[in-house]
């Protein structure tokens, strides 16, 4: 059973990192748009 648990915890947390560095990907993404709109 604690390996269950272990094996879940180890899951979310991946899923929160990853959902994170998606959402840190989008926030640059949205940075470089709006310098590259005021460039031109």
């Amino acid at each position: 059973m604690k390996i269950v648990i272990h094996k879940l915890y180890e899951f979310l947390q991946s899923l929160f990192l990853s959902s994170f560095f998606f959402i840190f990907l989008m926030h640059s993404f949205l940075i470089i748009g709006k310098f590259f709109m005021k460039k031109n």
